[in-house]
């Protein structure tokens, strides 16, 4: 794919590998072949991109039962959003 121009992003922690050794050797082909190597909660923040849409509800549940390690991050987030009010120093936040 990549030889085709597409951008490429595996989700690494989402591939099946019979051992840690043929797993680094995969991830380490793809990454010098050009790959973004990505993981499952990257790919679900990428796909929300915003988690202040009505969609994030959604998107939090799978994050919780299964990824619980993130579901926290996330839920403090949710939890706190719109209430402290961080200076964007860049101006990109609209």
């Amino acid at each position: 794919m990549l030889n085709d121009g597409y951008m490429v992003y595996p989700v690494v922690d989402a591939s099946g590998a019979w051992n840690q050794y043929e797993a680094q050797a995969a991830m380490d082909r793809m990454s010098r072949a050009g790959a973004e190597l990505e993981t499952v909660f990257a790919l679900g923040c990428e796909l929300q991109a915003d988690w202040k849409l009505p969609s994030a509800n959604d998107m939090l549940g799978p994050f919780i039962q299964n990824l619980p390690e993130y579901g926290f991050v996330l839920q403090n987030f949710w939890n706190n959003a719109n209430q402290h009010v961080v200076p964007d120093p860049f101006g990109m936040v609209k």
